[in-house]
């Protein structure tokens, strides 16, 4: 490929990444007016089960519309990972989750311990109601955090470390990617309120770090979820400072 052909290309690239962060950002706008819109007609009893639902429409209507603006280099690479690094990495992640899933379960029993009413007082310690299939959306959310890692990692992440390739301090390029893609990911959880929020950003931020490191999705959304199945059971993030 000669020089003038590699940087049209280049050029070609750099275009379909802005396109794509565009994209990104679109649908992080058109959430929060949904979530507005939801609000507002509903402000004494807000349809969370069904706006859960309604971001996944979104976020696949999103991946299916706008593919050709993305780059999907790295979603071919996620099945294509050699299996026992696979198993490994898994392996290693359902140990951290449990390890982490147990921290979070001593921390509400501290604070319980220091003051009985830390939480609400009808949320159980822990919602086992959860496990059962049709009392809530846990199923969902099994099959739903592998997705999330994709979408997450590979389309939003993957694209905007391109889109600042321009940039020649690798830890300013990964710094910018990571940043913007955990400031995605905390919007996506407006409906949990402001802890909640803060929580999936720090959560996220940890996340596309380890992405980084072993480009496993499939250990990440073993982390992925776990522990938000141990956050959303306990209601941590409901705790009264």
């Amino acid at each position: 490929m000669s020089d003038v052909t590699e940087r049209e290309q280049n050029v070609v690239n750099t275009k379909k990444m802005s396109l794509g962060f565009v994209v990104h950002m679109s649908l992080v706008c058109v959430y929060i007016l949904i979530y507005a819109a939801f609000l507002f007609f509903f402000p004494t009893d807000f349809p969370r089960g069904i706006f859960i639902y309604v971001t996944y429409v979104m976020a696949i209507l999103y991946t299916v519309v706008f593919y050709h603006y993305l780059s999907l280099n790295s979603l071919k690479q996620t099945f294509l990972i050699n299996k026992k690094k696979m198993l490994n990495d898994c392996l290693k992640a359902l140990v951290f989750s449990l390890g982490v899933s147990g921290l979070i379960l001593l921390a509400k029993y501290l604070m319980i311990q220091n003051n009985p009413n830390a939480f609400p007082s009808d949320l159980p310690f822990y919602n086992f109601d959860r496990l059962i299939p049709g009392k809530t959306l846990a199923p969902v959310y099994l099959i739903s955090c592998f997705f999330q890692e994709i979408l997450i990692h590979v389309l939003v992440q993957d694209n905007l470390r391109n889109i600042f390739d321009a940039e020649k301090n690798e830890r300013k390029k990964q710094g910018y990617s990571i940043l913007l893609t955990s400031l995605f990911f905390a919007a996506f959880h407006i409906q949990y309120g402001l802890i909640m929020m803060l929580v999936c950003l720090i959560f996220m931020t940890l996340m596309c770090l380890y992405y980084s490191k072993c480009r496993n999705v499939w250990s990440c959304s073993i982390i992925h979820l776990v522990l938000g199945e141990v956050v959303a059971a306990t209601g941590i993030w409901m705790v009264r400072l």
